[in-house]
């Protein structure tokens, strides 16, 4: 459970993360140093457009979204309301850009892309739309905000309001925001939430270091738009890389990691005993169920193994540095691990839910269902020098294993144990 919750937060917030820690490692360092204004400046500017330029690229116009607005409270924040200095139009421009920013942002991330025209599309849209129609509506005085009702919102009068102070009303509406973006990203595996999630803990430390220290805030400012754009890479790569059902690395995976073998490996090939029979039984559903079953008990192989998923109900391990021989061991704890392990088949005419909206009690028809597992491992000798060399024997010998009766390991140019 703790490698599953830690795998999920590497993948949804690994990236976003380090950009924060990047950014907070930089600015601990260079605050003081000559010219290092201009250089926060500078990588506002990279940053803001190649995440624009990313989620264009590949289809994710939320970030190119987001980064736009981040873009526009850099220039509301640093700028407008600091040449506005403290009045009351600087209070009122503060308080509906301290509150609608994190709103903006959290709908972007939850609603992920949809056509503009569904009703999703329409309220990410308003939510684009919110941040900056509130703030130039402010500024132009379209929008006259009572600032006595604005100070007794934000704070408890205006002398707690300066502008380096995150107000109480400001502080919860960005931990709702993190919050919701969050559960999204774990919830979805999205690493797209995750970056989300990144930079509104960004925007939040740049908002902290205003009027005092501008060049920090824009820093920050540029470590938010580098979270989202660095999380659309992360996605992509998962798409490219990851196998979607399972989330063990894809064919594409295995076929690099290959071409990186050394001169002492081992490889197996593992698939699902009687997997067809078990489709026909309880439906392609629950057959994608196992498959998931069986990828997270792939992920704690010993010996070093590397899982990937081959195709189909076939799976792929490759051991680096190790003989037939010395992979054979984790593999005999993999197979009997799976053939000891139950899973439970959900009754179809169980519902997944009780009226009143709790878990329904478990049994009511729910069946234990064992599997097993049948497996073919092969090593690089010199009969064999090219992995797909090793791999035909790996296959054949998983071919062998299905032959002499099925949940066995079988090592190619010998019998089963």
């Amino acid at each position: 459970m703790i490698k599953s919750s830690l795998r999920a937060f590497v993948q949804t917030f690994g990236c976003a993360a380090a950009v924060l820690l990047a950014a907070w490692t930089s600015l601990s360092y260079l605050r003081g140093a000559a010219h290092w204004s201009a250089a926060g400046y500078a990588a506002q500017i990279v940053a803001m457009t190649a995440a624009a330029a990313l989620g264009t690229a590949f289809g994710r116009f939320r970030v190119a979204l987001a980064a736009a607005l981040v873009a526009l409270a850099d220039a509301i924040f640093v700028r407008d309301i600091l040449e506005i200095g403290a009045s009351t139009d600087a209070y009122t421009v503060l308080l509906g850009a301290s509150l609608l920013l994190p709103l903006s942002l959290a709908v972007l991330a939850v609603v992920g892309e949809r056509s503009a025209r569904s009703a999703s599309g329409m309220l990410r849209l308003a939510a684009v739309a919110l941040f900056p129609g509130v703030a130039w509506a402010q500024r132009e005085r379209y929008l006259v905000w009572d600032f006595g009702n604005a100070a007794g919102l934000l704070g408890d009068s205006a002398a707690v309001l300066p502008f380096g102070t995150l107000t109480p009303a400001a502080l919860i509406a960005f931990a709702a925001a993190i919050a919701a973006a969050l559960i999204v990203a774990v919830r979805r595996r999205s690493a797209v939430a995750g970056g989300f999630s990144g930079a509104l803990i960004a925007v939040l430390a740049a908002l902290a270091e205003l009027p005092g220290n501008r060049a920090a805030a824009a820093a920050w400012f540029a470590a938010a738009v580098l979270s989202l754009g660095v999380s659309v890479l992360q996605e992509s790569y998962g798409m490219a890389y990851l196998d979607e059902l399972t989330r063990l690395p894809g064919r594409r995976a295995l076929n690099e990691t290959i071409a990186r073998l050394g001169r002492r490996y081992a490889i197996a090939m593992l698939d699902v005993d009687h997997f067809k029979k078990f489709n026909d039984t309880y439906g392609h559903d629950v057959g994608d169920q196992l498959l998931r079953f069986l990828a997270v008990r792939l992920r704690t192989v010993g010996g070093g193994g590397r899982a990937f998923r081959y195709g189909g109900e076939e799976f792929t391990v490759l051991f680096f540095g190790k003989t037939a021989d010395e992979a054979r061991a984790p593999l005999e704890s993999l197979r009997q691990h799976v053939e000891s392990s139950r899973m439970t088949v959900r009754s179809a005419s169980r519902p997944r839910h009780r009226p009143g909206g709790s878990a329904p009690r478990r049994g009511g028809g729910d069946r234990q269902v064992a599997v097993t597992i049948s497996i073919g491992v092969a090593d690089r000798r010199p009969e064999r020098r090219r992995a797909a060399q090793v791999m035909e024997a790996a296959d054949k010998a998983l071919y062998k294993a299905k032959k002499e009766g099925r949940n066995r390991v079988v090592s190619a140019g010998s019998g089963s144990r």
